[in-house]
């Protein structure tokens, strides 16, 4: 129950900073219907739902399915380039000899993440944002 808590807190911190960072700061009341409305209508939510459905979910749900769980990717992977790289080309990063992604490459049986090369940074993006709200349990 607490776990749940803390998702909430930072889903509503995560939703001030996306529409009214000075809101946030101030500690203004937050109106949550109208700060789902206005993620919803985000742009980047949709089109990370289309990317995401095309080209991650056969293999990745929000929770384990065939790889591994995408909620909270961003926090275990922090550094956004190298992420963008492990999508792009998942093999290159391996051989890069990064710690993390070799012992996930090991955890699941040495299978590769299928390569999405010609996904930009926005449309990945666009997955990451859709991951993060979706991930938060409350849309």
């Amino acid at each position: 129950m607490a776990a749940l808590f803390f998702i909430g807190l930072e889903l509503i911190s995560f939703l001030m900073s996306i529409n009214d960072p000075e809101a946030k700061k101030a500690n203004t009341p937050i109106d949550i219907s109208t700060m789902k409305s206005a993620i919803l209508s985000d742009p980047r939510f949709e089109k990370g739902k289309q990317l995401f459905s095309t080209n991650c979910s056969s293999c990745h749900a929000l929770v384990h399915v065939d790889g591994p769980s995408l909620a909270g990717v961003e926090e275990r992977v922090p550094d956004k380039q190298i992420l963008y790289s492990w999508i792009r080309n998942s093999e290159a990063v391996i051989k890069s000899g990064n710690e993390y992604f070799t012992n996930l490459y090991n955890a699941y049986n040495k299978v590769s993440m299928n390569s999405f090369p010609k996904l930009t940074d926005e449309d990945i993006d666009a997955i990451l944002f859709y991951i993060k709200v979706k991930g938060s349990g409350v849309f």
